[in-house]
């Protein structure tokens, strides 16, 4: 089985090809460091972070292992979890 969208532009052309993903969970204005654990079937699923907001000179890191983000140097930090089928 298989999901997934196709977007096409006014000529008619294929721009993108994405997977449709879940958001798992949303953080705003966190600082310093931390990790959190989600309950999902790792082999189905992955998670990412996407960050779009953070104070100007510093830079965000982030680490996941299986169901595990952990995130360092933040500095009001906003950033959401994407879960997507593996």
């Amino acid at each position: 089985m298989s999901y997934g969208i196709q977007v096409f532009d006014s000529a008619g052309t294929q721009r993108l090809v994405d997977n449709p993903f879940w958001v798992l969970d949303m953080f705003n204005n966190v600082n310093g460091s931390g990790s959190k654990t989600y309950s999902f079937d790792a082999s189905l699923f992955k998670i990412e972070a996407i960050a779009f907001c953070w104070k100007y000179g510093t830079t965000p890191s982030f680490k996941i292992s299986g169901a595990t983000l952990t995130y360092s140097n933040a500095s009001s930090l906003w950033f959401f979890v994407k879960l997507t089928a593996v």
